[in-house]
């Protein structure tokens, strides 16, 4: 074999491995690239499908005083109402009769160990 021979050997032999290395790397970097879409293009769809609705957002000022107004108002008269109806004695009830019979062994039992 020459040395013109053997640089061509060479040659050839050093091309091929220069291609398998770059058809490789191509692959690779083929491969990373895909990942990244997908990953991104993921990214995109959980962030549109967790982003806050505009009505879970702050409103207009204006027009949340206005009804955080409305709910105050609204609390206000149904506890008074509510203070009202619990106020007042039910017919029937046994409110008077256990108030007149409270005092010492009143109920009806006693406390073991007790002095009375």
């Amino acid at each position: 074999m020459t040395d013109q021979d053997m640089a061509a050997q060479i040659e050839r032999e050093l091309t091929a491995q220069v291609e398998a290395e770059v058809k490789a790397e191509m692959g690779r970097k083929r491969s990373a690239i895909a990942d990244r879409l997908r990953r991104e293009a993921s990214e995109r769809e959980y962030a549109r499908k967790n982003a806050r609705h505009p009505i879970q957002g702050p409103g207009d000022p204006v027009a949340e005083a206005k009804r955080r107004a409305i709910m105050d108002a609204r609390a206000a008269a149904d506890f008074e109402r509510i203070r009202q109806l619990n106020s007042r004695p039910v017919e029937g009830g046994l409110v008077r009769d256990r108030r007149a019979s409270i005092g010492p062994d009143a109920e009806g039992f006693t406390i073991k160990g007790s002095a009375r």
